[in-house]
C-alpha cells in the first residue's frame, strides 16, 4: 500500500481510514488529569476550611484583647490574601484537569497545545514550590503530577499531526 500522497509526504489520513485505527486516549494525561482535580477538590475544601478557621480565630483574638481590633483586622486580611491565592492554585489546577480529561477523551491536538502551555505553567511552579519548601513527599508530587500531565499533552498533540483526519 503506498500512503504518499501529492506533494510526497505519507497520507496517515488513508492508513488510519484503511486499517480503522482510531488513536487511544492518551493514559498519561488521563490519570494525571483525575488526580489534578482530586487535588484541586482538596484544596478548595482546605481553603474553605482555613476561611472559616481564620474566621474564628480572628474574632477570638479581637474579643479576648481588648484595642486589638486592628490585629484581628489584619489576621483576617492576610488569612484572606492566603486563602485567595490558594483557591486561584486550586482553580487552575480544576481548569487543568478537566481540559487534560477532555483532550484525553477526544485526543484533540489543539487543546493538547493549550493543556502542554498550562502543564509547563504548573511545572514552573511546582519547581519553585520545590526550591521554597525544599525536597518533601508533597513537593515531589507538586512536580511529578504536572510532569506527567504535560508530557500526555505533549503526545498527544504530537499524536494528532500523526492522525489527521
Amino acid at each position: 500500500m503506498n500512503n504518499m500522497n501529492n506533494n510526497g509526504d505519507y497520507d496517515n489520513t488513508r492508513d488510519v481510514f484503511e486499517r480503522g485505527r482510531v488513536p487511544e486516549k492518551n493514559m498519561f494525561l488521563y490519570i494525571s488529569s483525575i488526580v489534578m482535580i482530586i487535588f484541586a477538590a482538596i484544596g478548595l475544601f482546605l481553603v474553605l476550611m482555613a476561611l472559616i478557621g481564620f474566621g474564628a480565630l480572628a474574632g477570638v483574638v479581637s474579643s479576648q484583647v481588648e484595642g486589638a481590633g486592628g490585629i484581628g483586622l489584619l489576621a483576617g486580611a492576610v488569612a484572606t490574601f492566603a486563602a485567595l491565592l490558594a483557591s486561584i492554585s486550586s482553580l487552575v489546577q480544576l481548569y487543568a484537569g478537566v481540559q487534560g480529561l477532555k483532550t484525553a477523551k477526544e485526543n484533540d491536538s489543539n487543546r493538547a497545545r493549550r493543556c502542554f502551555i498550562i502543564g509547563i505553567i504548573l511545572l514552573v511552579l511546582a519547581v519553585f514550590s520545590l526550591l521554597a519548601n525544599g525536597i518533601t513527599l508533597q513537593t515531589l508530587l507538586a512536580l511529578a503530577i504536572p510532569g506527567a500531565y504535560t508530557y500526555g499533552a505533549k503526545q498527544v498533540r504530537d499524536q494528532g499531526e500523526e492522525y489527521r483526519y
